[in-house]
């Protein structure tokens, strides 16, 4: 496919609705919805099989005597087979019981014969009666007792073979019933999914950028002649495809509405292009003014610009063009005509073209209508007045055809001086002031380029008037500098690559700054010591004691007992005692002690910290590192609030191509390669800091 085919292609596309400024990447994926249905569990609980003969109410306790009410929760493995083996286990150990049930029948009934022979015998004992053999007694109880035994046990292990496949049954029914929900749930997902894929096919990742209908200034501020070029072209695209017309002034120099014309004509919209000074001849800047407004176009084309207005010059080049342009405003008004009459008036050499486009009347009261005397006063006037109508003396002189259609375009190229470009880029506003004016209608949009070349105040008088008639006036600018800071009026402004710092900082406190909290200072600390010491203690001690303790003991008692009276029969008595005691101890005492020890200790200390400390600072929202180094289809939209927060901040995408991605379905895209895009983290917040982040 040739270029020419694929610019065919892609027009279409691009000539599509809402009006925009461009586009902002939207990952498609964050809005994918979640199925939101969990996938069911199996609860574990066992059904009631059919023509099982067992009351629904009943299956729990069954279920209970064999495996348990519930099934083990496994999300991974298979529950039913765990639960079938719990059942299997629980019925062999049933099972098992029926053994020890009928051993215990087969020991009673045992016993029981035992105790009716026993019986048997005490009545014979006491009655002398027959009694019961014990041997036939016995033997018949025996077969007896193992008869019984074995048809409690047949009995009991049938019984238990029946609830197993009752609750075998019953377990396979119930997770029989929870596959079929699951089947169930993953059709319904299956359909769900589908349905988003669908769903998400038809969302693109480019959101329109939209500008809110009660904007009526839009300043664009950036020295990036590929994003100004590709601003035109997306916006002026969705103006026209809303039924809308535009009207551009390019001043730039380098047809940056170039592509804006050819992607119009060749998708069917009538468009009126006009490249000056090429074609200056076919067309007329003065057609439908009066005298009176001819004379104030061209002065404020004249005086405009000066920082400091020349009031006295101002006024005597009015009235010069009122008297020279009410001797010739008869026979019509051009350029052509004003120049040659200048030069008439102050009697400069007169051009071979002069005397065919002014009459002989018009020469003659040209050269009687300003007196010698004041000629000279304002010859310098003249000469000044002449000099800037001079070059554009062919305008109009062609075939002139009016501007008409949907989009009107007025462009300079860089074949002129600055003076005379600033000139003309200020007689075409007038002209344009003059159109809101007259034609409010048909100027719905009006767009100004390269607008630091006009004079402040006639893109001041131009942007009320839009303000008034509720035009949408679209300024683009080179620089911003104080000038174009003045010049920026209410509304939204967006940002493109400056690439003077100075400019780029200028920007960031324009869009504005926040206080946020950010690491200010991080230390970190590492300590460690290591102690070592040894003691040894010795000591020794003797120690020798002897005592000597001698004691000598001596008593005496005598008495004497002699009757009162010769009657008593009581004998004389006389008793003597004596006791003598000696003792001698000789005690020695010696001791000895010794002791000794060593004391080893270590000990190792490690210490560490780690310290952040956080301070508030009051920063760009938007640094200007990132405005100096925006890709050459980005730029940043400011727009204002009306409540006083701060302002939104949103990345935009300029780049043509991107309608083509915004129109084709996920999983077809081509053609657009390392789109850089401007996003912020995460969800959404427009008024965090800009970062980057390449597609």
């Amino acid at each position: 496919m040739s270029l020419d085919d694929a610019e065919s292609v892609a027009w279409p596309v691009l000539f599509q609705k809402p009006e925009r400024l461009g586009w902002r990447f939207s990952d498609r994926t964050a809005h994918r919805r979640e199925f939101g249905e969990q996938r069911p569990r199996w609860a574990g609980e066992a059904a009631r099989p059919e023509g099982s003969g067992i009351r629904a109410a009943l299956v729990p306790m069954v279920c209970r005597y064999l495996g348990g009410v519930r099934a083990p929760a496994d999300d991974h493995g298979n529950p039913l087979a765990r639960q079938l083996e719990r059942v299997e286990l629980d019925a062999s150990r049933r099972s098992h019981g029926a053994r020890l049930i009928a051993g215990g029948v087969f020991v009673l009934m045992l016993s029981g014969g035992f105790f009716s022979w026993l019986v048997s015998a005490i009545s014979t004992w006491f009655h002398d009666g027959p009694g019961l053999p014990f041997g036939p007694t016995m033997l018949w109880s025996a077969g007896a007792a193992a008869l019984g035994s074995a048809a409690v046990w047949w009995t009991w292990a049938g019984a238990v073979r029946a609830l197993k496949g009752v609750v075998r049954r019953s377990w396979r029914l119930s997770y029989q019933r929870h596959e079929q929900d699951v089947r169930e749930w993953e059709a319904r997902r299956q359909r769900f999914e589908d349905h988003e894929r669908a769903r998400m096919a038809d969302i693109s990742d480019w959101t329109s950028t939209e500008l809110s209908p009660g904007v009526k200034r839009v300043s664009v501020i950036g020295d990036n002649t590929d994003g100004a070029e590709a601003l035109l072209t997306v916006l002026g695209a969705s103006i026209l495809a809303e039924g809308r017309s535009l009207t551009v002034l390019d001043l730039t120099g380098d047809i940056v509405v170039g592509e804006l014309v050819r992607g119009a004509v060749d998708t069917g919209y009538q468009a009126a292009f006009r490249l000056l000074p090429t074609e200056l001849a076919h067309v007329d800047l003065l057609t439908g003014m009066s005298t009176e407004q001819v004379v104030r176009l061209l002065v404020e084309a004249r005086h405009g610009g000066q920082e400091k207005p020349d009031l006295v010059g101002r006024g005597v080049d009015e009235r010069i063009l009122t008297q020279v342009l009410a001797l010739i405003a008869p026979g019509g008004l051009s350029m052509g005509r004003i120049a040659a009459a200048l030069r008439m008036a102050m009697r400069a050499r007169i051009r071979d073209t002069d005397n065919s486009l002014l009459s002989q009347e018009e020469r003659e009261a040209l050269r009687r209508g300003l007196t010698d005397e004041y000629r000279r006063h304002v010859s310098p006037h003249l000469a000044n007045l002449e000099a800037m109508v001079g070059p554009l003396s062919a305008m109009g002189t062609g075939e002139v055809d009016e501007l008409e259609g949907q989009l009107r375009v007025l462009s300079m190229s860089s074949d002129w001086t600055s003076a005379q470009i600033d000139f003309l880029g200020d007689l075409l506003v007038g002209w344009a002031a003059r159109q809101v004016i007259d034609n409010t209608a048909s100027i719905p949009t009006l767009v100004v380029t390269a607008a630091d070349r006009l004079a402040t105040r006639h893109l001041d008088r131009l942007s009320q008037l839009c303000e008034r008639r509720g035009i949408r006036l679209v300024v683009l600018f080179r620089r911003f500098d104080e000038t174009t800071a003045r010049m920026v009026g209410r509304g939204s402004v967006a940002f493109m690559r400056l690439d003077d710092p100075q400019q780029a900082t200028r920007a960031a406190d324009f869009i504005g700054r926040e206080y946020t909290f950010t690491v200010s200072q991080m230390s970190t600390t590492l300590g460690g010591q290591h102690t070592h010491s040894v003691a040894n203690t010795v000591s020794h001690s003797d120690s020798d004691g002897r005592s000597t303790t001698e004691s000598v003991n001596e008593s005496r008692s005598r008495g004497k007992n002699r009757g009162a009276q010769s009657s008593t029969n009581v004998p004389k008595t006389k008793n003597t005692s004596r006791t003598k005691g000696w003792s001698d101890a000789d005690t020695q005492s010696w001791n000895r002690t010794r002791s000794w020890g060593t004391t080893v200790s270590n000990a190792t200390t490690d210490s560490w910290s780690d310290s952040e400390t956080r301070q508030r600072v009051h920063e760009h929202r938007v640094d200007p590192e990132v405005i100096k180094n925006l890709p050459d289809y980005a730029m940043l939209l400011v727009e204002s609030t009306i409540d006083g927060t701060p302002r939104i901040v949103r990345s935009v995408e300029l780049n043509p191509e991107i309608a083509v991605l915004e129109a084709q379905p996920a999983g077809t895209r081509g053609g657009l390669q390392n789109v850089e895009a401007l996003s912020y983290p995460g969800d959404d917040d427009p008024t965090g800091p800009i970062r980057w982040r390449r597609q």
